[in-house]
């Protein structure tokens, strides 16, 4: 078994790092080295000096819970670090959020370093899985997902940060990705942050173009219950499956005299090339003030060409780039059609709406 271990020595406050990877099963060996960086570390600072180990091996190899913690004991007794900063591999790994009975959860494992450790901290992931990590659909991840992570190891850390690259994720970047804006306004949406208002909802649906019944979503509940489809597994009974295209109706409403219109769409998609699974080509978005009579283009928004290329087994959340402007939200209802064109098997799990300040 090779589970790596990746610890980021840190002098917290001076800014200077060291990065070394060894694996986890060789604890005789991993241990003394980084004892030794510590003891030189404190030959010139009393400063905290933090960790950050990863679960991503953990899920390929089936590591128990028990077998991370009795390492992690280990490495906590011996090593010198004062604050393990466990980064939850949920993009790495794809380490199970959502229960799947097949695997451990991110609650397993988050559970029992609790139990050997009585301070840590959480390092959550914001970014896909895929079998090529920055490949395929590695990209910022679905905020219903995202916000899963936090709460599932809230009972058991000191504090949460999260994992991203900023030239990829930060908003300022000329680097970042066209889906970080996307992703900002559904986390302000969530926690209420931001100087405009947000609102993160859910929208019943309809389909026009039927799932196929292995794949099917016979309550019209799998596309709003915040429940993500596992990526590496296309058979998951949170994915809907469609031979070709796919085709939803949503009836987007907001609160009784507020003034909020559509800002942000997206859809939680996969690709699976050995089953014939593919992300779709765009994201076609029309909407309908009249009950559907009439129909208005709103925007398309296609897969991006490092995303639908990678033929990677990866998830991907394709939506629109920019904030909508245009489509307003009113307590009856605003009728969205939304289109995935695709000539093989369009799998999705979650569509993902934030109102915005008119």
């Amino acid at each position: 078994m090779n589970l790596p271990l990746r610890c980021t020595l840190q002098q917290q406050g001076s800014g200077q790092h060291q990065q070394r990877t060894r694996r986890w099963d060789d604890i005789p060996a991993v241990t003394p080295f980084y004892a030794g960086l510590v003891a030189v570390i404190r030959e010139f600072s009393d400063l905290p000096i933090t960790a950050s180990p990863y679960l991503n091996g953990a899920r390929k190899y089936d590591v128990s819970p028990d077998v991370i913690a009795k390492r992690t004991a280990i490495f906590a007794e011996e090593s010198g670090i004062d604050v393990q900063i466990w980064q939850d591999s949920v993009g790495a790994d794809a380490i199970n959020v959502f229960g799947s009975n097949d695997t451990y959860s991110l609650y397993d494992y988050f559970a029992a370093l609790r139990t050997v450790l009585p301070h840590f901290w959480s390092d959550n992931e914001a970014f896909n899985w895929g079998d090529d990590l920055l490949g395929g659909g590695y990209h910022p991840c679905s905020i219903s997902r995202f916000n899963t992570q936090l709460q599932i190891v809230d009972p058991f850390v000191d504090t949460k940060v999260t994992w991203l690259q900023q030239e990829h994720f930060g908003s300022v970047s000329p680097q970042r990705f066209d889906e970080a804006e996307h992703m900002l306004a559904a986390y302000q949406a969530l926690f209420g942050l931001g100087d405009t208002q947000k609102t993160l909802i859910t929208a019943p649906y309809y389909y026009t173009t039927s799932p196929a019944e292995q794949y099917g979503d016979p309550m019209l509940s799998k596309l709003i219950d915040g429940v993500l489809g596992d990526p590496t597994n296309y058979a998951n009974d949170n994915w809907v499956g469609v031979l070709g295209t796919v085709q939803v109706v949503f009836n987007v409403s907001c609160a009784q005299g507020a003034v909020m219109q559509i800002g942000w769409v997206s859809a939680h998609v996969l690709c699976a090339p050995v089953e014939a699974v593919s992300f779709p080509a765009s994201l076609q978005l029309e909407a309908s003030e009249d009950g559907g009579a009439t129909w208005r283009s709103v925007g398309t928004w296609a897969t991006p060409d490092d995303v639908g290329s990678a033929l990677v087994r990866s998830e991907y959340v394709l939506g629109n780039t920019a904030c909508i402007r245009g489509v307003s939200a009113s307590a009856t209802g605003t009728l969205l059609r939304l289109t995935l064109p695709n000539d093989d098997w369009t799998f999705l799990s979650e569509v993902e709406f934030v109102l915005v300040a008119a």
